[in-house]
């Protein structure tokens, strides 16, 4: 993994220039983010999600339209602008929260999934995001992640780039173990169980 050295001051600031057209580019039939979201979609387990750096909240649109089963879908995204976005496009009531990914306001274990779908090259600190993670992920709950394979260096908001689809797992250490993991188009792509 290879990542920039970036401050809390400047990382407000990269972040609060993220844009996210997710919703766009999902219903104009881009492949690569059809299969993404519909494989997580499909992974998804138990009754509560957590969507970490949810950005627009695609993820819980789609919950709503194919997954009636999944009883709770909580977003987080560090940009307020995004999590205003979202709240205007999935109604007040949805459970969306500004906050960071490397301090979750949760109990542990209390989600059955947690979804880190293209966030950790964003994040502030990945190690921490990671740890908070799995620290809300009841035992045995599924854990989803995917990040950019395309990126050769750090670049604009993509803070850093894993290399490889160890990269990603070894990032997580022996908490998780795997069920899947490989390619999905441009993206490095896992699944697994909290141990």
């Amino acid at each position: 993994m290879i990542e920039t050295v970036v401050t809390s001051e400047n990382f407000d600031a990269i972040v609060k220039s993220k844009d996210d057209k997710s919703f766009d580019r999902y219903y104009a039939g881009r492949r690569d983010l059809l299969d993404r979201y519909d494989m997580t979609v499909a992974l998804l387990r138990g009754k509560s999600v957590l969507d970490i750096g949810c950005a627009e909240s695609l993820l819980a649109a789609l919950v709503a339209e194919r997954r009636p089963d999944i009883e709770r879908v909580v977003g987080i995204d560090a940009n307020s602008r995004l999590v205003m976005q979202s709240k205007q496009r999935l109604g007040v009531d949805a459970d969306v929260r500004h906050c960071y990914a490397e301090n979750l306001p949760f109990a542990s274990g209390e989600f059955d999934t947690v979804v880190l779908g293209q966030t950790l090259e964003h994040v502030h600190n990945a190690k921490y995001a990671a740890e908070e993670a799995i620290r809300v992920l009841k035992i045995g709950g599924r854990l989803i992640v995917n990040v950019p394979a395309d990126d050769t260096k750090p670049h604009g908001n993509h803070l850093r780039v894993f290399i490889s689809i160890d990269d990603l797992k070894n990032l997580f250490g022996t908490k998780v173990f795997w069920d899947g993991w490989g390619q999905v188009h441009t993206f490095h792509y896992a699944w697994g169980e909290r141990g």
